[in-house]
């Protein structure tokens, strides 16, 4: 990962004091103006000018990691007395690199002046609105015969700022020597950058081959040419390629399986085209342009996802990152979860007997969706449904959030345990609240994403459980959840599943019927807020045929004659569900449910 931010860096900049320098949201630019003649500087005054990022490496404006100095004459405005000490300490700190006395005269000038200076500038800064003050510099402006010059235009100055530069990369107490550069293999001087500079860590495994944190720079050290190549990649991903899913920040690195001059060039052009044109593609993650780029390119290339937190002062914290995804996958991915709204649950006209005929259109993507549930158009806002940053409701859950999608991208297996603790946490909180289009839609979601799991092959079982000849009803009824059961078999691959699934469809059945009749849900408080076992959901059987009989609503005998067979089989089978696993699948029947009831204009018996 380390050398294709180094390549990204290496081909997209002219000039190494860009590297160093961050693009800055900042509105104005105060200077103070001195002429040069003769040796001597003679103090002109104060002026402003808008911030032009055009101007960003004359201006030669950055701060150490700790917010201590600024590597310049230009700093940016906290309070004026602040900013005056900060230009007063640079001088002490680094006139010593000029031998020809051309900064300390400057500094003299500067000193002697320095009540005049404050006093002026407050007369521009004080009238400036909130804004403005937030986000202005201070720097120097300096007229020489004639001309006037930003502190970029001259050498001394540019000298400074580059060697303060470098010397901030190198990790401090540990040694610069003569050895092999990690990054570009040549036998060079190396050292080991500091930790703030944290594209990769001594403290995370996978970025560092060795446990001795003390031996660990030998194995990363790099030279001073690649740590400028390495600031200037990082800077082009900040600019370029820094991506945000639902609040998670990462970084998406392409990088050519082949790569010289014209392949890298003209990837880095595509991309600086598609960032200005926002080409995005609504996909895994929330705004990936990697496929619109891919598409012109005609070279093979793969994928990084480097997942990070943007800590104090210029640290980036890496928490998780994937390399070598392939295009193919990304593109599998898009088809498959495109694939699932397809399966008959997700038609218009179940989702119609589930939420009402108010709904239309496809499950991720209809009007009642979009109106109530926005984020439900790509993985990655499904999955973070689930997983959510929510403090005043479920919890923090951004670490969990990220490994599920690292592990898509990885093809690694997904924890079924995780998952379904997700799902019901997540239910319950709905449950609760008696949010029941929430409940249905959350419920829906879940199944959603085990079918594209299972689709994908990252979640299922390598067997299938229930014998077919287990379980013969001949009834019209029976056979369309026998055919529903059939349709998702991964995913109802035990008796027990199908029992518990088919206990919350005539739990549903109940709870319509005492809203129609009652127009209130007593039974809801036997549920015990949908936190079930193998006890109650077997308790809650005769419960609800004694409740169903009260209503003289017999007519969905087949319903529990259904349901007691896999019960029966299901001790045969043997029961190995967890308490979540089965709070889930009664939970998910008890949400869709009415796909499963007699339609408008249809006769379930005179009594419905």
């Amino acid at each position: 990962m380390l050398k294709a931010v180094m390549n990204l860096g290496k081909y997209q900049y002219e000039d190494e004091i860009e590297s160093f320098i961050k693009h800055q949201a900042l509105n104005k630019v105060i200077f103070i103006d001195f002429e040069y003649s003769n040796g001597e500087y003679q103090y002109l005054g104060i002026h402003d000018e808008d911030y032009d990022k055009n101007n960003e490496s004359k201006y030669l404006y950055k701060i150490d990691a700790g917010n201590q100095y600024t590597f310049s004459l230009t700093d940016k405005i906290s309070t004026i007395e602040k900013s005056i000490y900060r230009l007063s300490y640079w001088f002490k700190k680094f006139k010593r690199y000029d031998k020809n006395s051309f900064v300390g005269s400057l500094e003299q000038a500067f000193e002697d002046n320095k009540e005049k200076i404050i006093e002026d500038i407050h007369k521009i800064y004080d009238v400036y609105d909130k804004s403005n003050r937030r986000n202005c510099l201070l720097s120097f402006k300096i007229i020489e015969d004639e001309e006037s010059k930003y502190l970029g235009n001259y050498e001394i100055f540019r000298t400074i700022f580059r060697e303060v530069c470098i010397n901030e990369f190198w990790a401090p107490k540990t040694p610069k020597v003569n050895g092999i550069c990690y990054l570009c293999n040549n036998e060079k001087e190396i050292a080991r950058p500091r930790e703030p500079f944290n594209f990769y860590s001594i403290n995370k495994l996978g970025f560092v081959y060795s446990l001795d944190e003390s031996q660990a720079w030998k194995q990363l050290a790099i030279c001073s040419k690649c740590a400028l190549e390495l600031s200037a990649g990082k800077r082009f991903l900040e600019q370029y390629l820094s991506k945000n899913m639902y609040g998670i920040r990462f970084f998406l690195i392409p990088t050519p399986i082949q790569q010289n001059d014209k392949i890298m060039n003209r990837m880095i052009e595509n991309i600086k085209f598609y960032e200005s044109e926002k080409s995005y593609q609504h996909c895994l993650v929330c705004e990936s342009d990697s496929l619109e780029i891919l598409k012109d390119f005609g070279i093979s290339i793969t994928l990084s996802f480097v997942f990070y937190q943007a800590s104090q002062g210029m640290n980036i914290s890496i928490t998780r990152y994937v390399e070598d995804v392939t295009p193919s996958w990304i593109n599998s991915l898009f088809d498959h979860f495109e694939k699932t709204t397809k399966k008959s649950i997700f038609s218009q006209e179940s989702l119609q007997s589930i939420f009402g005929n108010k709904w239309s259109g496809e499950f991720l993507k209809g009007k009642l969706a979009k109106s109530k549930y926005p984020f439900l158009n790509n993985l990655g806002g499904l999955v973070r449904k689930f997983f959510p940053n929510s403090k005043k409701e479920t919890g923090v859950h951004d670490h969990y959030f990220i490994d599920f999608i690292a592990s898509i991208l990885e093809k690694k297996h997904i924890n079924e345990k995780i998952l379904l603790r997700a799902f019901m946490r997540e239910l319950r909180n709905k449950f609760r609240r008696n949010d029941n289009f929430y409940v249905k839609m959350y419920a829906l979601g879940s199944l959603y994403l085990l079918l594209f799991l299972t689709e994908i092959e990252l979640f299922g079982f390598d067997e299938k459980m229930i014998s077919e000849k287990n379980i013969i009803i001949e009834n019209e009824r029976t056979k369309e959840i026998e055919d529903f059961f059939k349709e998702f078999e991964n995913t109802f691959n035990s008796s027990s599943k199908r029992a518990i699934f088919s206990e919350g469809v005539l739990t549903s059945f109940l709870l319509d019927l005492q809203r129609m009749k009652r127009d209130s849900e007593p039974f809801r408080s036997k549920l015990n807020g949908l936190k079930l076992d193998e006890r109650r959901v077997k308790n809650l059987f005769p419960l609800i045929i004694e409740k169903l009989q009260e209503y003289k609503a017999g007519y969905y005998f087949w319903l529990e004659e259904l349901i007691s067979k896999y019960f029966i089989q299901s001790e045969t089978e043997g029961w190995n569900l967890t308490k979540n696993e089965i709070s889930y699948y009664f939970t998910l029947g008890l949400s869709v449910g009415r796909i499963f009831k007699k339609k408008k204009g249809e006769k379930e018996n005179d009594t419905e």
